[in-house]
């Protein structure tokens, strides 16, 4: 059954389940903010305002003397539905602001969404996939900070629980074959020193824009803007009976710009996917605080010392995280020593030596599987040597020259070849231990003869 989403009168929330929006439900599932209640670190002050007049009439950080300062853009709605735009919106300013304060320089960072959408609603910050706002997202990175996304994958849903895995974690193949995921105890995060509200309109948000970067603004997304928008410039104005405390949905503003028509424009992006408006990016008037685009919107001053840290050699990286510099073995041996917990070691609960001496034995029990005397043994088509004959008398391997004197060199070979074997196996095992030992910094590893446990 095709069912038309623009049309439809289903109500808003169940729209937003199905991927759609309505000017009365928010896809976003954002929340209000009540400024009365932020933080200290919520009333940063804004950048101060520079006369529209000193500004350039176009200005976007997509292209500053040819060059982006802007991150790829994002879907928030694979691989499954998410009321997840103030995360979104929220971390692509934070992420873009950081290359504008690196001057451009890399290494870039896309922040890691999943680990807010696992933890944050833990820490008292947002709902996850059931909304939120973007100050949920500054003052958890203010107070917790967040990894890249080298540490978890988006994949649109909240965990069950927030451990150290759900903020970052890494996965390894097993000695049998097997994998095996760890939480990354300390990994690069970011923070966010302050942040605030743009007080004072369009001049304050291009001051704000152009000083520090892009911002993040709430605006009404009704289906004039989620289906009708083709490109250009977004004009339509909304129904008269809404109001900024209608507001539904975050977005990043990026810059502005004037139309050859003379109509003013701010350039913002989305997070519906790039197939969305323009390359994800959308034009909608300036000035006009159309949508309530110019009523609530924020600015975040982000952190990022743990990169500094790693360009000036004082931490390093391994797979179970960033170390101290000269410290990486130390912290790889962790990870080697539960590779090799999970060794077959079956085989070396016994010395080779004392192996030696069972095999001697049993040459001893079975020397015709060796040749001793009375006429050796009949080689068969897979090669085994299988007994033609009873294992002769003492008395007859005692006659010189006889069959028997000839099994009984070959037997007294047989005991010289098992000891030499033996001893060349204790010297390989010793040998093999310190090598061990010597990789993993740590307590070696050693084998419990007494009972067959592998003791690390």
């Amino acid at each position: 059954m095709k069912v038309n989403l623009k049309n439809s009168t289903a109500t808003g929330s169940l729209l937003c389940l199905l991927g759609a929006s309505t000017a009365h439900g928010s896809c976003c599932e954002r929340t209000q903010v009540n400024m009365l209640e932020a933080p200290p670190h919520g009333h940063a002050k804004q950048s101060p305002t520079i006369p529209a007049s000193s500004l350039p009439d176009t200005f976007d950080w997509s292209d500053v003397d040819g060059r982006s300062y802007l991150l790829p853009s994002w879907n928030q709605h694979i691989p499954t539905y998410c009321g997840s735009c103030y995360v979104h919106a929220a971390l692509s300013v934070v992420q873009d602001r950081i290359k504008v304060a690196k001057g451009g320089r890399p290494p870039d960072v896309m922040l890691a969404r999943q680990s807010f959408i696992n933890c944050g609603e833990a820490h008292g910050f947002g709902k996850g996939c059931g909304g939120g706002n973007a100050p949920d997202i500054y003052n958890f990175m203010h107070e917790v900070g967040l990894p890249d996304e080298t540490c978890n994958a988006y994949v649109a849903k909240e965990s069950d629980t927030c451990d150290a895995e759900a903020m970052c974690k890494n996965c390894m193949v097993q000695a049998d074959g097997s994998h095996e995921c760890w939480a990354v105890e300390r990994q690069s995060r970011y923070y966010v020193t302050e942040w605030g509200t743009i007080e004072g309109g369009e001049e304050a948000m291009m001051s704000e824009i152009f000083s520090r970067g892009p911002i993040g603004c709430a605006l009404l997304s009704d289906d004039a803007f989620d289906y009708d928008y083709e490109g250009g410039v977004h004009t339509a104005q909304v129904p008269g009976n809404l109001t900024v405390a209608d507001v539904n949905h975050d977005v990043e503003v990026t810059g502005w710009g004037v139309t050859n028509d003379g109509v003013k424009f701010w350039q913002a992006r989305n997070s519906w996917g790039t197939f969305w408006g323009e390359q994800g990016f959308f034009k909608i008037q300036r000035g006009v605080d159309l949508n309530f685009i110019e009523s609530e919107c924020y600015f975040p001053v982000p952190e990022y010392g743990d990169e500094s840290l790693l360009a000036a050699g004082d931490l390093t990286g391994s797979l179970r995280g960033l170390v101290p510099k000269g410290d990486k073995a130390a912290a790889e041996g962790v990870f080697f020593r539960r590779q090799l917990a999970k060794l077959d070691w079956t085989a070396l609960k016994t010395p080779p030596i004392l192996l030696a001496a069972d095999a001697f034995r049993d040459g001893e029990r079975g020397g015709d599987k060796i040749g001793m005397g009375g006429g050796g043994g009949a080689a068969v088509d897979d090669g085994a040597i299988t007994p033609s004959s009873p294992r002769p008398s003492r008395s007859s391997s005692e006659g010189v020259g006889g069959p028997g004197a000839a099994g009984g060199r070959d037997w007294g070979e047989g005991v010289l070849v098992g000891v030499a074997v033996g001893v060349l196996g204790s010297v390989f095992v010793v040998a093999v231990a310190f090598a061990i030992r010597k990789v993993v910094r740590g307590d070696p590893p050693y084998i419990d003869i007494s009972n067959g446990a592998n003791s690390w």
